[in-house]
């Protein structure tokens, strides 16, 4: 048996909820109802855990050496509790999307591949990015066309902005485990690029970020609202921040998010919400 504060970090809790509730905050604006909102955001949590539970364990060789606090290393969950949970978490992450339909289930299954093949396959072959460009609109598309909302509003550009940041959040966490990776010879991508050049992509894509943020700030809101949108994509402080995770990266992909969610809303959501 884990320890049970060893089996709370093989969750992932803090990216699996906020996941979870960026999901069900989208499926709510595309004018799902509240039980369809929470069993999107519950499937896209048991799939988030399912793949940080997958990652830990396919990962635990070399976090023996390197970081041996991990709760698989440290002996506080055993490799069978883990796989128990990477499949408990799966079968909830495809009963709930089934419950909602079919489409949420393909989404679902579709964004779950991506994280599976990180973990398995491509992190190791320094091309991680690829499950990032694929799984951030995937994520989005689960959210809003799995609540019932058809394509999002202004997709042309939102979708772009998800495939580029993506690669940015991953970018930016291999950075902070460079050094490790480093030390156990696995061929990351911040490995294969070397410290410098990959801190100047992270940058070039951080900013094509922010530029393509800004844009869809201008043609969905008006008066003061796209300056206020703005300057907390900008400014580091209007945005909460995790370990790995580069703010500013974080900040441009919250930006475009509320002047987007907020215009947005189908017609039939506003006429039912109008007061």
């Amino acid at each position: 048996m884990g320890h049970p504060l060893g089996r709370l970090a093989l969750l992932h809790p803090f990216p699996s909820a906020l996941n979870a509730a960026l999901v069900g905050t989208l499926a709510t604006v595309a004018g799902a109802l509240p039980a369809t909102a929470f069993l999107l955001a519950l499937g896209m949590a048991g799939f988030q855990v399912s793949i940080g539970a997958l990652n830990d364990l396919v990962d635990a060789p070399d976090d023996a050496a390197v970081k041996p606090a991990k709760p698989i290393p440290a002996g506080l969950v055993s490799a069978s509790a883990a796989r128990g949970v990477v499949l408990t978490g799966a079968v909830i992450g495809a009963a709930a999307s089934l419950s909602v339909g079919w489409l949420a289930l393909l989404l679902g299954f579709a964004g779950y591949a991506c994280g599976v093949a990180y973990d398995l396959r491509l992190k190791r072959l320094g091309v991680g990015w690829i499950a990032f460009t694929a799984a951030f609109p995937l994520l989005l598309l689960y959210g809003w066309a799995g609540g019932g909302g058809g394509m999002p509003p202004g997709w042309q550009a939102l979708l772009p902005i998800a495939a580029l940041a993506g690669p940015a959040l991953h970018l930016a966490n291999a950075l902070t485990d460079l050094d490790d990776d480093l030390s156990t010879g696995t061929r990351g991508t911040a490995t294969r690029l070397g410290r410098r050049r990959a801190i100047v992509v992270l940058g070039l894509l951080t900013l094509a970020v922010q530029i393509l943020a800004w844009v869809v700030i201008a043609g969905l809101t008006s008066g003061l609202e796209p300056l206020a949108i703005a300057a907390a994509a900008s400014t580091d402080s209007f945005c909460p921040k995790s370990p790995g995770r580069h703010p500013t990266t974080r900040c441009a992909s919250c930006a475009a998010q509320p002047g987007w969610s907020k215009r947005q809303r189908p017609p039939h959501y506003r006429q039912q919400h109008a007061l």
